[in-house]
Parts: C-alpha cells; sequence; structure tokens
C-alpha cells in the first residue's frame, strides 16, 4: 500500500501538472520540480529545473542560484548566476546579479574569478554601494 505522504505527494504533484499546462513558467515548474526532489526522484527534479531556468526572470534565477549555492551546488551554482548575467547585462540590478556570481566563484575557492565579478558590479552599481563592494573586494 502507498503511504499517506506518498499519496500526498502525488495529489500534489498532479496539482503541479495542471498548473504547468495552463501556464509553463518557472514558479510551478519549480514547485513540480521540489515535488519530485521531496519524493526522491533526483532526476526527474533535475530535469524538470533544467525546463524552468529558461523562463526564470533574473531575479527568479538569482534566488535559484542562492538556493543552490546554499545546497552545496556551488557549480550549479555558477552556471545559473553566469547565464543570468549574461542575460541580463542591461538590467538596472546587473551589478546584484554579478555580485551574486562573485560569491559563487569566491565560495567554490576562485578568488580571480570572483574580484573579477565583484570589480565589474563595482562599475555597475550605484555609488551608494561601492563602500560595501569595495569591503568585499579588499577582503578579497
Amino acid at each position: 500500500t502507498q503511504s499517506r505522504s506518498s499519496a500526498a505527494s502525488d495529489v500534489y504533484k498532479r496539482q503541479a501538472d495542471k498548473s504547468i499546462a495552463s501556464s509553463k513558467g518557472f514558479s510551478n515548474l519549480q514547485v513540480k520540480a521540489g515535488l519530485l526532489e521531496k519524493a526522491g526522484k533526483t532526476k526527474e527534479a533535475e530535469k524538470t529545473m533544467d525546463e524552468a531556468i529558461p523562463t526564470g526572470s533574473p531575479n527568479q534565477l538569482n534566488a535559484y542560484g542562492y538556493q543552490l549555492l546554499g545546497s552545496g551546488e556551488t557549480k550549479k551554482a555558477i552556471d545559473v548566476f553566469t547565464l543570468n548575467v549574461e542575460r541580463n547585462m542591461d538590467h538596472p540590478f546587473i551589478w546584484g546579479y554579478m555580485d551574486s556570481l562573485g560569491e559563487a566563484h569566491l565560495k567554490d575557492g576562485n578568488k580571480q574569478m570572483a574580484l573579477k565579478y565583484y570589480k565589474l558590479a563595482k562599475t555597475k552599481a550605484p555609488q551608494n554601494q561601492h563602500a560595501y563592494l569595495d569591503g568585499v573586494i579588499a577582503g578579497i
């Protein structure tokens, strides 16, 4: 017999599938991936997130990058942050996305790449962020 939590998970997955059928976007794909992950279907969850990434807004991708970073998936986080920076060079918050990429490289131990992106972030950041970025750069 199916456990109660497994049955509930199936119900939630069906609801996520209905939502995706009506509007396939980052948020509902991310919910589905989370449900798959909790059900132990890691590969299917990864495939779903691979499908979600192209639909993500700059802020959604940045948040997802931090989710990956927080779960120890630093290389994947770097890939997501890199894509976000490349896709959004004209975005008003590009400096913040570059800062995130720098942080991921620093966590990965690559100080050279971290410095590159923190310095780039400073060139795009508003004046009120320069002291923060100077402090981060000086600490590397």
